[in-house]
């Protein structure tokens, strides 16, 4: 070979070399301007899933915050119903505790006044006797019904005669006293 062949082998192939590095380099920068536009678009497609998660979140915190004043809402309103119904369940317990208490106190005065008038009663001597005689009667029935082994009326018999006696010995001084001062 001689050296024009050699010489114009290597400019051809130093033009090719330069004709590589230019397409190489042109190549990476388009690349590079690629990728570029890939990761703007990559940015601006996230920027806009994220707007939308976020509309998406701001969304479901407005549902959820409706539902809850809904639920407060009916939460309030049972509250306020339960609340009335015992207010007035009160009320009506209170009226009707204060007609019972009047009641209760007509009755106390009307069993004071009865028993007022039995205290100051009296009784004949008569009719004390005709008591004591009775005492007396249901002493022996007492007795006898012992004796048939009938204890319970028994029991029964003496402790109506011990009331008996009990009664004649308390009306005995006042129907004395009584009489005196007739």
């Amino acid at each position: 070979m001689n050296t024009i062949q050699i010489l114009t082998t290597g400019i051809g192939l130093f033009t090719a070399l330069v004709i590589v590095l230019y397409v190489a380099r042109e190549a990476y920068t388009r690349g590079q301007q690629a990728s570029a536009a890939d990761r703007h678009r990559a940015l601006v497609e996230s920027r806009k899933a994220a707007a939308a998660r976020q509309r998406d979140f701001v969304r479901a915190m407005e549902d959820q915050s409706q539902r809850h004043q809904e639920e407060l809402l009916e939460v309030t309103g049972t509250y306020a119903r339960k609340f009335k119904e015992a207010s007035n369940a009160q009320q009506e317990a209170e009226a009707n505790s204060r007609v019972l208490r009047d009641e209760l106190r007509f009755c106390n005065e009307a069993a004071d006044t009865e028993v007022a008038r039995l205290r100051n009663c009296t009784l004949t001597q008569n009719e004390i006797q005709l008591l004591e005689d009775m005492a007396g009667k249901l002493r022996l029935s007492g007795a006898s019904l012992h004796a048939t082994q009938q204890f319970a009326d028994a029991r029964e018999a003496r402790e109506l005669a011990l009331r008996g006696d009990n009664l004649v010995k308390r009306l005995r001084p006042k129907n004395e006293v009584k009489e005196d001062a007739a």
